[in-house]
């Protein structure tokens, strides 16, 4: 079997004729994370934020070459469903995203939302919403959500004319509400 784009162009031939026509298409269309590393066993591949989640299929456990394949692909829809596909923080696309990445300089996680658009020179930029250090409560976490897309949405509409200073007390105050209440940032 050759088909480079789903990765299975090292499907071994005891393999491809263990497999029935249903499960060959759908190997076609999918490759599932699969890979064939040895003679005894299936790769399958899933990782979600540097985090290899995936697993080794042996034949002789699975009690044959279909039943482990087959486990293989259900298992990756499984994955699948629980951690779906976020954008890449690298390219960024226009949306608004959780975050939580390590300070380095002083080892310690820091939460936030980040408000990704593209500035007047197409450039993807993102406003950061921060937490700080310690992971946010539900309500917070909602507010600076709610405060996040507010930020997008008013970049969208306006543009380089979108004055970001009205964000510069975005802890204390709802932005997003017509009222702008008070948020009470200090309550957990």
């Amino acid at each position: 079997m050759t088909n480079k784009g789903a990765g299975l162009a090292t499907m071994p031939i005891n393999v491809v004729s263990a497999l029935n026509m249903a499960t060959l298409a759908k190997l076609k269309r999918d490759g599932h994370g699969l890979s064939f590393p040895v003679k005894s066993g299936c790769q399958m591949r899933f990782t979600r934020n540097k985090k290899n989640l995936g697993g080794f299929y042996s034949y002789n456990q699975w009690g044959s070459i279909a039943k482990a394949i087959d486990a293989a692909i259900n298992r990756n829809l499984q994955l699948r469903a629980i951690h779906p596909k976020t954008n890449n923080l690298y390219s960024p696309t226009d949306n608004v995203q959780w975050d939580e990445r390590l300070d380095k300089r002083i080892n310690k996680i820091e939460f936030r939302y980040r408000a990704y658009y593209k500035n007047s020179k197409g450039k993807s930029v993102a406003k950061t919403f921060s937490f700080g250090h310690k992971r946010p409560s539900a309500d917070k976490q909602l507010h600076g959500f709610n405060t996040a897309k507010l930020f997008r949405h008013f970049y969208m509409v306006l543009g380089n004319d979108f004055d970001m200073s009205i964000f510069s007390d975005w802890k204390e105050v709802r932005l997003y509400t017509k009222d702008r209440a008070v948020f009470n940032w200090a309550q957990d």
